[in-house]
């Protein structure tokens, strides 16, 4: 997959882990957009990169009814979201699925999130980047945490290898929890994602969270299949518990 070079190191930095990016941090976030993230409990066996396979002949079928489906597009409100889940779309896409699957479709987890890019253009999540970190966190205070996450997108896309940071509350309720904010991180590699978990500015992140990580996983994205704003199907490949 191919990875969009928009980023240049620092003049005479050595051996330092910082880079300059191209495209910084925003001024202010662009305004929030409904997002809607599906996550399939897909076979680690499951070929689905492989068109010329039976496996990805079924996940190439179910982006063309993703494509297809009525008012595909980037979609202005939550209404319409919900409107898909209930539609003959979403039951098609369902039973076309079924044999990728290690269970059955009541495990698909379905969340909404207003999202907003923190850094201009960002590669995360279908947009360039072949590899994205996310994470959701419980927050308990809102104002609180919305400050401390502004405050670190300063700092993470000078990170070496990060593609640019979006982030907003999740819609739904997350395990009793009426709060939940959702963050994308664009990638290079999953190693130098990995290697920023044991530099400085994320540990000083850790101390100014407000509040706490439910999970991280590592989503390798469909850039080449799925243009970014109409990425709605997400699979999970890879995943781990942050430590």
């Amino acid at each position: 997959m191919h990875v969009p070079s928009n980023y240049e190191r620092k003049p005479n930095d050595g051996d330092s882990a910082l880079q300059t990016p191209l495209s910084a941090t925003r001024t202010t976030p662009s305004a929030a957009a409904p997002t809607q993230m599906i996550i399939f409990p897909i076979k680690a066996t499951a070929s689905i990169e492989d068109i010329s396979t039976p496996d990805g002949q079924i996940w190439a079928g179910a982006l063309d009814i993703l494509e297809g489906s009525t008012g595909f597009q980037l979609r202005d409100t939550l209404f319409q979201h919900y409107t898909f889940l209930s539609s003959s779309d979403w039951t098609r896409l369902t039973v076309l699925l079924r044999p990728l699957l290690t269970n059955d479709t009541a495990t698909f987890v379905v969340r909404h999130a207003m999202i907003s890019d923190f850094t201009h253009n960002p590669q995360s999540l279908g947009n360039g980047a072949p590899v994205t970190g996310t994470a959701i966190y419980l927050a308990t205070d809102s104002d609180g945490w919305e400050k401390t996450w502004a405050l670190w997108t300063t700092i993470v896309p000078y990170a070496k290898g990060c593609l640019g940071c979006a982030g907003g509350w999740v819609v739904e309720a997350l395990n009793g929890h009426e709060k939940g904010y959702v963050v994308w991180v664009g990638w290079e590699s999953t190693d130098l994602h990995d290697a920023y978990h044991d530099s400085e500015d994320f540990s000083k992140k850790r101390k100014w969270e407000g509040g706490q990580p439910v999970n991280w996983l590592l989503m390798a994205t469909l850039a080449e299949t799925v243009e970014s704003q109409k990425m709605e199907l997400n699979v999970l490949s890879d995943g781990y518990v942050d430590k």
